[in-house]
């Protein structure tokens, strides 16, 4: 994470709603607005940064193709004032990295017990090779990030945050702790 960092994190618990806080949020909006001004990321990717309701979202399911370097990420997200809804992201030419995966396959594995680790924030960004970065940060503290050449994502809405249950919400990806708890 670049602007929510794991001592964000830290600060944003331990202390309140701190200057840190506040000066992190303002620090990425403020350079959202220069990847706007700059043209570095597609309007469609910048409305994605800023779409309310990330936070406190659920991984719903994971699927990652890596022969064809397609990976899709289905959250459930909103709150009971916006309304709830299911964010699918779908990654092309997308890259992560094995720590990465392993840590979202077991963010994913273990929604559903206790609804499991959360959205926290997420990051959008631009790399030096001009593909797309997205970070997630997630209670616990975990995060992951996804490199990809095109982004595109689709926001259903639903009525509730509730979700059915699921044995595996990252099918094929890497075994983890949670995967093999669930097993026994």
């Amino acid at each position: 994470m670049k602007y929510f960092t794991l001592e964000w994190c830290e600060g944003q618990y331990g202390e309140g709603i701190t200057e840190w806080n506040m000066t992190a949020d303002q620090s990425y909006l403020l350079y959202l607005q220069e990847l706007e001004t700059n043209g570095d990321l597609s309007a469609d990717v910048l409305k994605l940064a800023r779409l309310p309701g990330v936070h406190d979202a659920y991984v719903m399911l994971v699927r990652h193709d890596k022969n064809r370097h397609i990976l899709a990420l289905n959250l459930r997200g909103g709150d009971s004032v916006m309304g709830y809804y299911d964010l699918s992201l779908r990654y092309d030419g997308a890259d992560i990295s094995p720590e990465h995966e392993q840590t979202l396959a077991y963010i994913a594995r273990s929604t559903g017990y206790t609804y499991g680790p959360d959205a926290l924030r997420h990051e959008l960004d631009n790399t030096e090779d001009g593909r797309i970065e997205h970070r997630f940060l997630f209670h616990g503290p975990f995060w992951f990030a996804i490199r990809c050449d095109n982004l595109r994502w689709a926001r259903l809405p639903r009525r509730n945050r509730r979700f059915a249950r699921r044995f595996d919400r990252f099918p094929g990806g890497p075994v983890t702790t949670a995967h093999i708890e669930r097993e026994k």
